[in-house]
């Protein structure tokens, strides 16, 4: 009976219960300018662990670093300018040799995912390819971002660019929890 009640409350979650399906390690790996990938990446970890699957998270630097304890290895980086932020593309460059070896998989997050402007949204579907940098990774998206509040000319000028929406968060959790359960099987 309570091995019923537990793989309930998995299917509730939406998170696959059978053994042998899942990771053991996962490290994510991010660049974030205003905090909304920082977040999103702490969000992931949280998803990971209620799964029973260790989880570390840190800031992308210009490091070789030991990649040997875990099984796949997150790579997500916020958008500026159509570019993913400098110490991802930085990390991946000193990096590249092992994470070719490696599960790798990549996001980018991107305020303009959920614009009203077509060429915009369009634009943002090969972000993850950019935050790639060359790698060839099994999972990536791109997922919509938080556009910072930073004073009234950059608002009003993000809201011109969105097509002139109020809201300026526009991160999907349930998408971001789905594509991080997806990542443990």
């Amino acid at each position: 009976m309570k091995n019923i009640f537990i793989h309930l409350i998995f299917v509730l979650l939406g998170i696959s219960a059978a053994k042998g399906e899942k990771l053991s390690c996962v490290l994510i790996v991010f660049g974030s300018q205003y905090g909304s990938t920082a977040e999103i990446a702490c969000k992931m970890k949280v998803y990971l662990e209620v799964m029973n699957i260790s989880c570390d998270t840190m800031k992308a630097m210009s490091k070789i670093v030991d990649f040997s304890k875990y099984e796949l290895v997150v790579i997500g980086s916020g958008i500026y300018g159509g570019v993913p932020h400098k110490s991802v593309r930085e990390f991946i460059t000193i990096n590249r040799e092992v994470l070719n070896k490696k599960k790798v998989a990549v996001f980018a997050v991107c305020g303009f995912k959920n614009s009203k402007r077509d060429r915009w949204r369009r634009a943002s579907q090969f972000y993850a390819d950019s935050v790639a940098s060359g790698l060839t990774p099994l999972y990536k998206n791109v997922f919509a971002g938080k556009i910072p509040d930073l004073g009234w000319f950059k608002n009003f000028l993000g809201w011109t660019l969105v097509g002139g929406v109020k809201r300026m968060d526009f991160r999907d959790w349930e998408e971001i929890k789905k594509w991080t359960v997806e990542l443990a099987k």
